[in-house]
């Protein structure tokens, strides 16, 4: 659903790609309609627009048999979420695109017009009934489409030609192409290029109206032609498993005539079985035998040479005995052969049954770990993350430190918010690639304790140690800064530090509700900071997670918010859930979710997952957990 709106806002439609032929569908996301990228397209090159981190990667393609290209977003643009900023960007990508490869489009689609064309001449056989011949004189079918979008577009045609219209310089040229698929027998006329996109109805009927006698006043012999020719290979098809099967009815009875010990011969099939004059004709052959004659005539030779060998045969009905003997034996030999295959498949049915039974035996036990809590597991792999179990097929989710990012962590009271953020800094705490917890909570400090003898942990619960906290993040963004530049890093490589933040609520109350002029200040740097640090800081190995009850835009300021692209949405009102959660449709609205239970929803990868929290060791529940 949010690819399909995506898709409309960047205006991939037919009717919103533009007028002009050569303008364009954009995609914003592969998938669905988009053609493939790795699609045998008949054109394909890659651009981007913008720079820096604003950098925007297209793949430009003209599919086989299509006449509008299409242009489909393969990297960057992840920060481009807003409705206006998507249609902007792909409008922008149309742009570029048609000014850059208008030439190239227009050669390839002359090309896989040919590679038709030259299919065509092979006359094979396509489904469907073949036309009769036209009656001499008898006028061309003429099918019009202006657009060639909405033309048939076969992978064969029997004839093609183009011509342009008007030729007397009193306006710029339009090239019609006209066809006729293989095995048709109504020719298709369509403009091929110099539409302007801005001709209206009336114009398309009226230049309609002058160019539709050209091709039957033209090409009508050429026409006629094609359509003869592929119903004269057909009835040639017919003709010749005609002629095969009289022969081999002959070679038969003279087969049988020798092994009874009379003589007898073949019949002189070139003379008796002939095609039809009109036949040959159309096929451009004057006379007969022909190349198919010659076909004929080498059926005949075989047929010929298998008289002569059924005679010698008949002259060696003893060793033929011999020879079904050893047939029979080699026969009993197979039949105890396919009986020890019959066993090995019984024996490895049996196995795979046991397989499949465990298979059960070990879905069945994890979705039965979805009955209470779930003991937190411990992943395979280094710096891997457990982030919980599946609610529907009971397997843990997993995911990579380097892919964790800032973090919004939202649900009502006792949802389970809690749980995951414990889950979350106990794994974090041993893994290498951390360097650095620092845990706010400013209702007391009292939610970090466990953490209180961790040397990765530092635990903030006052408003003023907060505020230095933040200004000294930012210094280390400054110095992580200068170290990515110095070794022209793009991403930071070493340990990352989180700042976790218990109630964010709290602290944007402290925010709002200064009064004095230096508690202003201090409030407004703070601000200023927190947002920078959402901004900026991912790239730099700096993850900002926060936790609230409520989402609004007094519990957070919507700078911070949108730039926390990974959202844990536990049980909330739906109105809530619909924010955080972009619109997306999910299978349990937020409401009704149980305690523990919440969507993982990436939005910058559009990963979503629903998932049920793992209990941390040692942790102390609530009774309604």
């Amino acid at each position: 659903m949010i690819k399909a709106f995506q898709n409309w806002i960047a205006g991939v439609t037919g009717s919103e790609a533009g007028d002009h032929p050569l303008l364009p569908h954009v995609y914003w996301d592969q998938g669905g309609d988009a053609p493939s990228v790795w699609g045998n397209h008949e054109f394909n090159e890659n651009f981007s627009i913008r720079s820096g981190y604003d950098k925007i990667e297209f793949l430009y393609c003209l599919p086989f048999l299509m006449h509008r290209p299409s242009v489909i977003r393969v990297g960057g643009g992840g920060k481009v979420t807003a409705a206006a900023a998507i249609q902007e960007a792909a409008r922008e990508a149309q742009r570029f695109a048609r000014a850059r490869y208008e030439r190239q489009t227009i050669d390839a689609i002359l090309s896989w017009q040919r590679k038709v064309y030259e299919t065509g001449q092979g006359l094979h056989a396509v489904a469907g009934p073949v036309p009769p011949p036209p009656l001499p004189g008898s006028p061309v079918t003429i099918d019009q489409y202006w657009s060639p979008d909405f033309a048939p577009q076969p992978a064969a045609v029997s004839f093609q030609a183009y011509f342009t219209w008007p030729d007397d310089g009193s306006r710029p040229p339009y090239q019609f192409r006209c066809y006729l698929p293989l095995g048709g027998s109504k020719v298709i006329l369509t403009l091929n290029r110099g539409a302007t996109g801005h001709e209206s109805g009336e114009e398309r009927h009226a230049i309609f109206a002058r160019v539709t006698n050209i091709p039957a006043q033209r090409f009508a012999s050429q026409i006629t032609e094609a359509i003869t020719r592929y119903w004269a290979a057909r009835q040639l098809e017919k003709f010749s498993i005609a002629f095969r099967t009289a022969v081999e009815a002959d070679t038969n009875r003279v087969v049988a005539e020798l092994q009874g010990g009379r003589h007898a011969q073949l019949r002189n099939w070139l003379h008796e079985m002939k095609p039809e004059p009109q036949v040959l004709a159309a096929l451009g052959a004057s006379h007969w035998p022909n190349y198919t004659g010659q076909l004929a005539s080498e059926a005949l030779l075989v047929a010929q040479e298998k008289a002569l060998r059924a005679e010698v045969e008949a002259k060696k009905v003893t060793e033929r005995a011999a020879h079904r003997a050893a047939q029979e034996a080699e026969h009993a030999r197979s039949i105890a052969l396919k009986a020890e295959e019959d066993a090995k498949r019984a024996l490895e049915y049996a196995r795979l049954n046991a397989e499949r039974a465990a298979q059960q035996a070990e879905e069945a036990a994890r979705m039965k770990r979805l009955e209470g809590g779930i003991p937190l597991a411990i992943p395979e792999g280094e710096n891997m993350i457990v982030m919980g179990t599946n609610v529907w097929d009971g397997s843990d989710f997993v995911v990579p430190l380097r892919h964790l990012q800032h973090t919004l962590v939202t649900g009502v009271n006792g949802s389970g918010k809690s749980v995951m953020l414990h889950s979350l800094l106990w794994q974090l705490e041993s893994m290498p690639g951390v360097e650095k917890l620092f845990l706010v909570d400013l209702k007391g400090g009292v939610e970090f304790v466990d953490y209180i003898d961790c040397p990765k942990a530092e635990i903030i619960s006052e408003y003023d140690d907060v505020v230095a906290l933040i200004d000294r993040v930012m210094v280390v963004l400054d110095e992580r800064q200068r170290i990515m530049r110095e070794n022209r890093w793009k991403n930071w490589k070493l340990g990352r530090v989180f700042v976790v933040i218990d109630e964010y609520a709290e602290l944007q109350g402290k925010i709002d509700t200064a009064r004095s002029k230096e508690a202003k200040a201090i409030a407004e740097r703070l601000s200023v900071n927190l947002e920078a640090i959402a901004r900026r800081a991912r790239a730099l190995g700096v993850v900002l997670v926060c936790s609230l009850q409520k989402p609004t835009l007094d519990a957070m300021s919507s700078a911070v918010r949108a730039n926390l692209n990974l959202r844990l949405c536990f049980r909330m009102a739906n109105s809530m859930a619909s924010s955080v959660l972009d619109g997306i449709e999910t299978r349990v609205r937020p409401s009704d979710m149980q305690i523990g239970r919440f969507y993982y929803y990436d939005s910058s990868r559009g990963v979503v997952e629903h998932l049920q929290g793992q209990i941390k060791p040692g942790l102390e529940l609530a009774e309604d957990f």
